[in-house]
């Protein structure tokens, strides 16, 4: 199995972790828990050493490629986002690259038009295609160099931030043409990249060092068709070559800075292919009023191969260099992958954890979890009842096939980094001391299914500093998976509950699950009542402000 991270394998995860979010109430975490282990014992266990299956990321990888095989199987025609991106990122190199060589060749024919009657000016061709790319390179260069130094992830270029926005939304449009061409599933898989992007912080500069190679491409395929433009007026046509200036410049001097010039691949070529020697310089000196009677061809014609190398040197080979560097940026980044988010290590805990099924079960008493005064829990305890009289003929509950007590037995290692334990739930300190904590306690976490197992108060009057610095704690420590936060639902959420919500978030870190546990209002009977529909599209929209992926919002309801 391919060890190594690529885009498409980003944007499919997340496509695929999302899809998970959406299952529907009457399926249950129990079906997930079920695929998840069987993929496990079936396609990712069996691929991966004893060492690899400790890896949390190797992981991942290996559920998303097992993930990846069994839609392929149920729906050949659905396509993910991760096949529509590699399909896009091809064409767009290749475009990239077509483009910038015909670009090439349109920009440099003109400049060596020759009619019989004057040379083709080396200095002004030395300017434009040798000069100005060199001095944009090293501009673009020190702003790589600077953001490194910096610390950014982003590509910093003046053509980059130019052409940008402007290109990229051609490009959209482009897809979306295609995608609608190709049918539904394309179309679906496009909004899941543009979503990603705009969603997920870890994918843009993913996207943009992306982008920056492309631009590469295109800037190598310009001096390539500079190249193929002069090669060919070389080969095809009698060409000359002379130089000119209005600074008072003599041969001599110019011969210097030709040869200095020529110090890259002067001792890989002879010398009078290197560079023109100083009498071809004197010799293809222009002056206007008397033409071309006074100049040699010998002369004329030593320029050429100067400029090629030039042109090779100082535009096509940083090009190549700058493209793959950025390359090995990209792959850095790649394999840097996110910080594990809650999603994925409850993908994780899923592949990790026996699913314990038997042909009959015993009813089991729901999980009870006991809380101190202080707000903190206590182990929960299971109490199992008494053995019921034995029913006739029990019907056994269907098991995967690919679960067996063996194949458990063999697969059983500890992932490093185990999955975090803590599932925190955050109540109003106005209605903590008048509800049934243990009950809500008992009513499994929105996000995960697990049940909660830290009960904290919020909002008292002496200010939330201790409860965020609890919550750092935890998660420093990697022991904080999940928060669920009850809160009333029935009010707007005002810009201090946004501030709260965004301080929240400092302090669980960014890919930690916070759902907002919605409740309507107060009845006579229980504080604890559903949001109602039109309240949760209000949160969602101001919600929506704070740009946070991990940020659910949904109604309270009872276990």
């Amino acid at each position: 199995m391919a060890q190594r991270w690529h885009l498409a394998d980003i944007l499919d995860l997340f496509f695929l972790l999302d899809l998970d979010k959406q299952e529907k109430p009457g399926k249950g975490k129990r079906d997930l828990n079920t695929r998840d282990r069987s993929l496990y014992l079936q396609f990712v266990a069996p691929a991966l050493s004893a060492a690899e299956r400790k890896s949390p990321h190797t992981l991942l990888l290996g559920w998303l490629h097992a993930r990846r095989k069994k839609l392929a199987g149920e729906d050949e025609q659905s396509v993910l986002p991760g096949e529509l991106w590699q399909e896009v990122n091809t064409g767009m190199r290749w475009l990239f690259l077509g483009i910038g060589i015909l670009f090439g060749i349109s920009v440099a024919v003109p400049v060596l038009s020759y009619s019989g009657e004057a040379p083709i000016n080396v200095t002004f061709y030395f300017f434009l295609f040798v000069v100005v790319q060199a001095l944009i390179f090293v501009m673009q260069f020190g702003c790589l160099v600077m953001n490194s130094i910096q610390g950014k992830k982003l590509p910093a270029s003046l053509l980059l931030s130019l052409l940008k926005q402007s290109l990229i939304s051609v490009l959209e449009k482009q897809l979306q043409k295609l995608a609608r061409k190709r049918g539904p599933s394309r179309l679906d898989a496009l909004y899941s990249i543009r979503l990603a992007s705009q969603k997920y912080g870890f994918c843009t500069p993913l996207f943009v060092w992306s982008f920056f190679l492309w631009l590469q491409l295109f800037g190598a395929g310009f001096n390539g068709g500079v190249l193929l433009a002069t090669l060919g007026k070389v080969l095809v046509t009698d060409t000359a070559f002379g130089w000119q200036s209005t600074l008072q410049i003599n041969a001599t001097q110019l011969s210097h800075f030709v040869q200095l010039i020529a110090l890259p691949w002067s001792w890989l070529v002879p010398e009078h292919l290197a560079y023109p020697s100083l009498e071809a310089i004197e010799g293809s000196k222009m002056v206007l009023k008397e033409g071309l009677y006074l100049l040699t061809t010998k002369d004329l014609v030593s320029w050429w191969p100067f400029l090629c190398f030039a042109v090779t040197t100082y535009g096509l080979l940083p090009r190549i260099g700058l493209y793959v560097w950025s390359g090995r940026r990209l792959r850095g980044l790649l394999a840097s992958m996110p910080t594990l988010s809650t999603a994925m290590h409850m993908v994780i805990h899923r592949m990790t954890t026996e699913v314990v099924t038997t042909a009959a079960t015993q009813p089991v008493k729901r999980v009870k979890t006991e809380i101190k005064e202080t707000g903190q829990p206590q182990e929960p305890s299971v109490h199992f009842p008494p053995e019921p009289e034995p029913e006739p003929e029990p019907e056994p509950e269907e098991l995967p096939v690919e679960i067996s007590s063996q194949e458990e037995a063999d697969t059983g290692e500890q992932v490093s980094g185990s999955v975090p334990k803590d599932v925190v739930l955050l109540i109003p300190d106005e209605i903590f001391d008048d509800i049934a904590v243990p009950s809500l306690m008992g009513n499994p976490q929105p996000n995960t299914g697990l049940q909660h197992t830290v009960v904290l108060r919020y909002g008292d009057l002496g200010g939330d500093a201790k409860l965020f610095a609890d919550l750092t704690q935890r998660k420093d420590l990697g022991d904080l998976l999940a928060i669920t936060l009850l809160t009333e639902g029935w009010q707007p959420p005002i810009q201090e509950t946004l501030q709260f919500l965004s301080s929240l978030r400092n302090a669980a870190g960014k890919e930690t699950a916070i759902t907002l546990w919605l409740l309507g209002k107060p009845s006579p009977q229980s504080l604890l009542t559903p949001a109602r529909e039109e309240d949760i599209v209000i949160w969602q929209k101001k919600i929506a402000d704070l740009l946070d992926p991990y940020l659910e919002i949904v109604s309270f309801s009872h276990a």
